[in-house]
């Protein structure tokens, strides 16, 4: 059975991220439509869609087998068998996540940071299916 966790939205990042595009984007259109520029103007809007495409919407889901992070049209596999550890970081490097209330996950010798709503539904949820993944595949 899969559970689907939707990502923590810090409003300060959120409306910051989209007051930057905004601004940015009408200030190109403008300056675009002044010159005649149309060119610049779509490509600046295209950029702006693909942004919104790689980073809305972000979901964590757990099935028995594995974590799957989704950020947009990016997804990472992180099977649970592969887990080594979790620990909270309100790092701000670059992850699939819309807040700085993060847990950083150590599988294999790759991480990844996430933000799920319901934290700590979320990591009972993870340490259960965690436990049954070794347990299935001691056997």
């Amino acid at each position: 059975m899969e559970t689907r966790y939707p990502t923590q939205v810090d409003l300060w990042l959120l409306l910051v991220v989209a007051a930057g595009m905004l601004v940015g984007t009408f200030a190109v259109i403008a300056a675009g439509v002044e010159s005649g520029e149309w060119v610049a103007a779509g490509a600046f809007v295209f950029v702006w869609a693909l942004v919104l495409a790689l980073a809305w919407p972000v979901e964590y889901v757990l099935s028995d087998e594995e974590l799957v992070v989704r950020s947009g049209v990016i997804r990472w596999r992180v099977p649970l068998g592969e887990f080594v550890s979790i620990s909270a970081t309100r790092d701000p490097s670059s992850a699939p996540a819309w807040s700085l209330d993060r847990l950083k996950i150590t599988y294999g010798k790759k991480s990844i940071m996430i933000s799920p709503a319901r934290r700590e539904e979320f990591l009972d949820d993870l340490e259960q299916r965690v436990r049954d993944a070794r347990r299935m595949a001691s056997r």
